[in-house]
């Protein structure tokens, strides 16, 4: 365990100065619990954030996020579950790595950008004065989602759905919409002058688009 006293009172009943002692952390061995203090020193951390988890640190920098990247980050971020409640000064560069390939997929690449902005959110508070998620990268993974064209024939059964499906269906196939965008169009979103659907609620920022109308 590396303390550090913050600061000193004097007990006149004993004549005494009395130390009053905050705990930096606690390593594995005197080398490491004495370099641990020797940067502190070098670049003290407020106190009050000392101790900050990797949790706590995630929930203060998503802030920054978009809603779209909220959603995203959400779902990396469970990776990092079993690290979540460690103080981040204590989280090693190969413990987030180890997180990360436990992903066996390409959301990995998603975990690392995660792991990034916390900690340059960390590092711009002074809340940790070193970046473990520096080394950290995504490995080749094989893409779990494969999608497949309709074929022509598979497009003439839409004409055995009844009226409402058939426009719903024509709509999704022809214009490329997610069934998510499709549903938040409103009238104001179908530009007639200009043959235009612009689509403004989507996944994210980059799927903020217009798909033209081809009369």
């Amino acid at each position: 365990m590396v303390r550090k006293t913050v600061s000193m009172t004097f007990d006149e009943e004993t004549m005494t100065y009395k130390q009053k002692q905050k705990v930096i952390g606690y390593f594995a061995t005197r080398a490491e619990a004495i370099k641990a203090l020797a940067d502190f020193n070098d670049c003290p951390v407020d106190f009050d954030y000392l101790n900050i988890t990797l949790a706590q640190c995630y929930e203060k920098a998503k802030e920054r996020f978009t809603e779209g990247r909220k959603r995203n980050y959400y779902a990396a971020f469970r990776y990092l579950e079993s690290i979540k409640d460690m103080p981040l000064r204590q989280i090693k560069g190969y413990m987030l790595q180890e997180c990360v390939d436990k992903c066996k997929t390409t959301q990995q690449t998603e975990i690392v950008t995660l792991c990034h902005k916390i900690y340059n959110y960390a590092l711009e508070r002074d809340y940790i004065t070193k970046d473990a998620s520096r080394s950290l990268h995504s490995n080749s993974v094989e893409t779990t989602i494969v999608r497949n064209v309709f074929t022509s024939d598979e497009i003439k059964y839409i004409e055995e759905c009844d009226e409402w499906f058939k426009v719903v269906l024509a709509c999704l196939i022809y214009s490329g919409m997610r069934a998510s965008e499709l549903r938040s169009l409103t009238p104001g979103d179908i530009d007639l002058d200009n043959l235009t659907i612009n689509i403004r609620q989507a996944k994210n920022k980059t799927s903020v688009r217009k798909i033209p109308i081809i009369a």
